[in-house]
């Protein structure tokens, strides 16, 4: 699964580059899930990652945005 995560991560950070600017929501898990083809755990463990990397962050109930150091 892991390395699952690391694929979408990548998926996610392509998206983010080309798609959305700094402070721009992220797409709900579930239509991250059907937009890649995967499971809304394994798009939840990417989305985690990309968290710690500090590329977005969350805002509980509200959701995820790009963060404003970009990638």
């Amino acid at each position: 699964m892991a390395n699952l995560s690391n694929q979408l991560q990548k998926q996610l950070l392509q998206l983010i580059d080309s798609e959305l600017a700094p402070g721009q929501q992220l797409p709900s898990e579930p239509e991250l899930a059907a937009y890649f083809k995967a499971s809304r755990s394994s798009v939840r463990e990417a989305l985690r990652g990309l968290e710690l990397d500090g590329v977005v962050y969350a805002v509980q109930g509200k959701g995820r945005f790009v963060s404003q150091l970009g990638v």
